[in-house]
């Protein structure tokens, strides 16, 4: 049985690849049911399988591209004659949802014999950037051309009725970017209510439905994330870090640090 596999750190927040891998299954070969964090995308390269997604069953095959969608029950099994070879690639980030949704793959969940699709030529070279361990920028040679790959997704296979985002989302989008521009400068959850006029407690509720955390873990998930690349990227100090991800003293931030992740700073870089 052929396999590889590949995690990623995952530097991005709007969109990023979380890992990818390869299979060539045995005979009835099975996985599931699971629940994904992320969306994994399928290209099925040779051979036959089924995938169910709650009531839906699809049979599929060499030629198939196929997506497990993000926190849904899924379960899929190679075919007992002709079991599937397939490659993989999982994403996520806080506008894969919105990017996928411009795609019909986002309802149909399968789309049927686009081996000749700039779409899975795209794929393809995804993946094969992936592989190049030797590169120390290829994240950004991955994501460039990851765009690209959402892109023509969308544009050959467009959804059939755009769904447009409704008030509340465009708030939550309008507060993460305004979030993401300006965390480095110290902003408080107040700056962001004055910056789009919410209430505290609307922001709040929006936070808590398209993010599943409140304003203020957001904001402190984004300043972590940042601080954790730097220590890991850079040789900067820790004071620099600190004042990079928005923090007056050093004392403060390495206090968050150590609650968010359970090691100090200067552990996470050591490790």
């Amino acid at each position: 049985m052929l396999f590889s596999y590949m995690e990623y750190d995952r530097e991005q927040v709007d969109l990023h690849v979380d890992f990818c891998g390869r299979e060539a299954c045995p005979k009835n070969y099975a996985f599931g049911p699971s629940l994904r964090e992320q969306y994994v995308l399928h290209y099925i390269l040779s051979g036959k399988g089924t995938l169910y997604l709650g009531e839906e069953k699809q049979t599929l095959q060499a030629g198939d591209f196929f997506i497990l969608p993000k926190d849904e029950v899924s379960f899929y099994q190679a075919d007992a004659q002709e079991p599937w070879d397939y490659m993989w690639i999982g994403i996520s980030g806080n506008k894969i949802t919105e990017y996928l949704q411009k795609s019909q793959l986002a309802t149909t969940h399968a789309l049927y014999q686009i081996a000749d699709s700039l779409t899975i030529q795209l794929f393809n070279e995804v993946f094969e950037l992936l592989k190049i361990a030797n590169d120390p920028h290829i994240l950004l040679r991955v994501n460039a051309k990851l765009y690209e790959f959402l892109y023509a997704l969308a544009c050959e296979f467009p959804a059939h009725q755009i769904t447009l985002p409704n008030q509340r989302e465009l708030y939550f989008y309008q507060a993460v970017t305004f979030m993401e521009h300006t965390f480095s400068q110290g902003i408080t959850i107040q700056d962001v209510c004055i910056e789009l006029n919410l209430s505290r407690s609307y922001l709040h509720a929006i936070f808590k439905e398209y993010a599943q955390l409140s304003p203020q873990g957001f904001l402190l998930q984004l300043k972590m994330k940042k601080a954790a690349y730097l220590l890991k990227s850079s040789s900067n100090s820790i004071t620099t870090i600190a004042y990079f991800t928005g923090y007056k003293d050093v004392l403060t931030f390495s206090k968050a640090f150590k609650n968010f992740f359970g090691c100090s700073p200067t552990q996470y870089r050591q490790a």
